[in-house]
């Protein structure tokens, strides 16, 4: 069982690099997107 949880371990972080590699290629876009969100929304 412990080797099972190594891997889902490895799987979950190499999902976690995946995306944070994915947010930085298109931070640019999701900087826009995060900017053109109304200001109602916002909490302040």
């Amino acid at each position: 069982t412990k080797r099972r949880v190594d891997g889902e371990s490895i799987k979950t972080l190499l999902n976690t690099l995946e995306f944070a590699f994915y947010t930085i290629q298109h931070k640019d876009m999701i900087l826009t997107l995060t900017v053109k969100v109304p200001e109602n929304t916002a909490c302040y």
